[in-house]
């Protein structure tokens, strides 16, 4: 099982000791397992374990989700907390984190795992699913090779996402939809983004573009391919800059606080009520994706 670590605020950062887990939880992926050695470093929201030699890796992970936690805190007024394992390749397959080195595994409810090295393998992958190179970052860190430097940051902005899904789940905010949930975490992921790192926004722009080109067609009660979920998410991006399109300020503060107001359930109606052609526009679009997104995990 995994060692369970306490979210509390410590006195100082450092790396704390060394543990042994053995990952006993379900994925995607299917079972998980095996005996991986990390190292912790504690924050104040977001612990991180670690592989050996990739602490630097590991306090960028964390810098990046402890400003998201704080962006979100803003809007929902509560605190999280949330464990991400930052593991090398070999740790990964060791532990089988996840079905693809470079995509976000779930360990648990609210634990992440991520990617710790840019080599040439990741950049491999995200090659072909972008259908070119990785764009290089003016300012990001460099940890292994440029090429796989530049798909780490790739990998990174699902991280985003995926780490945006976790935190509004534990503020207690549902939908009535899977669409709709995950249509809310875009749009918070993308506002903390042009906030935090602006720079970056036509980067993501040109990545979710460049992921439309795969099909998502999949045989239904299956697992999606790789492929296939990165196209969708590129149909979910797509439906968000519609959305925010037609707000002057934040789409995501301006959901939130309805849901606040509605126990929590986000829906997309305070933007959509006063727009007649975004309403139709989403619902069309929600017809053709819904059968499709309760089923959106790669295998």
């Amino acid at each position: 099982m995994i060692l369970a670590m306490p979210l509390v605020k410590p006195k100082k950062r450092s790396v704390s000791f060394l543990v042994m887990f053995g990952l006993s939880c379900l994925t995607s992926a299917g079972s998980v397992h095996g005996d991986v050695r990390l190292l912790r470093l504690p924050g104040d929201t977001v612990n991180v374990m670690y592989s050996a030699g990739t602490l630097d890796r590991a306090s960028h992970v964390q810098r990046r989700l402890e400003a998201l936690a704080g962006a979100l805190t803003k809007w929902t007024k509560h605190p999280y907390g949330m464990t991400v394992y930052v593991l090398t390749r070999a740790d990964w397959e060791a532990s089988n984190a996840g079905p693809y080195y470079g995509i976000p595994g779930r360990v648990t409810g609210d634990s992440l795992s991520i990617a710790a090295e840019g080599d040439i393998e990741l950049a491999a992958f995200w090659a072909r699913l972008l259908g070119r190179p990785a764009a290089r970052l003016p300012g990001y860190p460099l940890i292994g090779p440029a090429e796989g430097a530049d798909a780490l940051a790739v990998s990174d902005l699902f991280l985003q996402l995926e780490s945006t899904a976790v935190m509004l789940r534990q503020a207690g905010w549902s939908s009535n939809t899977p669409l709709t949930m995950r249509l809310a975490v875009h749009l918070a992921a993308w506002d903390v983004l042009a906030v935090r790192e602006p720079t970056r926004v036509g980067e993501l722009d040109r990545v979710f573009a460049d992921l439309a080109r795969w099909p998502t067609e999949h045989e239904q009660g299956q697992g999606m391919e790789i492929e296939a979920w990165v196209s969708l998410e590129s149909e979910v991006y797509r439906a968000s800059n519609w959305v925010r399109s037609a707000v002057d300020k934040s789409a995501t503060k301006k959901v939130l606080k309805a849901a606040e107001k509605n126990g929590g359930v986000i829906s997309m109606e305070p933007i959509t009520d006063k727009d007649k052609q975004l309403k139709a526009q989403l619902q069309e679009w929600s017809r053709t994706w819904a059968t499709v997104m309760p089923e959106a995990t790669p295998e």
